[in-house]
C-alpha cells in the first residue's frame, strides 16, 4: 500500500493489485491500458506509474469476472467496467453514443492502416520488379562487356602473331641476304 492516500483513500501499487486479483503484473497493465482506451481514469504518479484506489480494484475485479468466468472480450469488459464504474475523476461514464464514436474512430484508423499497409505492399511490390529489371540490365552488360573484352583480346592476339609471323620474315630474308653477299666474298 501506498504510504502517500488519494484524498482520503489509500492507494495500492501494481504488484499489489495484481496479487490480489491473483494475475500477472504484465495482464493487469494490458486490462489497464484496454480500460483506458475505453475511457477509464486512473490515478497517476509522477512517473506516470498507475496508483490503485478501492474503487480501482473493484472495477478491476468486476473485468476479471467478465474476462475470465462469464469468458467474454476484453473490449465487452472494459465497456461494461466503464459503464458500471464511471470513467473516473470527475468525467461522467461513457455513454453508448461517445462508445459508438470512439469505435468508429477505432475502425477508421484501423482500415487506414489497412490501407497504408496495402499501399507499402504495392511499393515493394514495384520496387521489386525495378530490381529484377535491374539485375537483368547489369547481367545484359556485362555479357556485352565481357563478349567485347575477347573480340579484344582475340584481335590483339592476331595482331602480336601478325607481328610476329612479319619479324621472322624479315628475320628470313636478311639471312638470305647476308649469304648471298658472302656468296660474292
Amino acid at each position: 500500500m501506498l504510504d502517500a492516500k488519494l484524498g482520503q483513500e489509500p492507494a495500492y501499487w501494481t504488484s499489489e493489485v495484481a496479487k490480489k486479483l491473483e494475475v500477472s503484473d504484465s495482464t493487469l497493465r494490458k486490462w489497464c491500458i484496454q480500460l483506458e482506451a475505453t475511457g477509464y481514469k486512473f490515478v497517476k504518479g509522477e512517473n506516470d506509474s498507475r496508483a490503485f484506489t478501492k474503487h480501482d480494484l473493484n472495477a478491476l475485479q468486476l473485468f476479471k469476472q467478465i474476462v475470465k468466468v462469464q469468458r467474454k472480450t476484453k473490449e465487452v469488459a472494459s465497456l461494461e467496467v466503464v459503464e458500471r464504474y464511471g470513467a473516473r475523476q470527475g468525467t461522467s461514464p461513457m455513454q453508448p453514443a461517445q462508445m459508438a464514436v470512439q469505435a468508429h474512430e477505432f475502425k477508421d484508423k484501423i482500415d487506414d492502416m489497412a490501407q497504408s499497409i496495402e499501399e507499402i505492399k504495392k511499393q515493394l511490390h514495384e520496387q521489386m520488379k525495378f530490381n529484377q529489371e535491374l539485375l537483368k540490365q547489369i547481367q545484359q552488360r556485362d555479357e556485352y562487356i565481357s563478349k567485347k573484352l575477347e573480340n579484344r583480346d582475340r584481335e590483339l592476339l592476331d595482331a602480336v602473331k601478325g607481328i610476329q609471323e612479319t619479324q621472322k620474315f624479315i628475320a628470313a630474308s636478311e639471312e638470305k641476304k647476308k649469304k648471298w653477299w658472302e656468296f660474292w666474298k
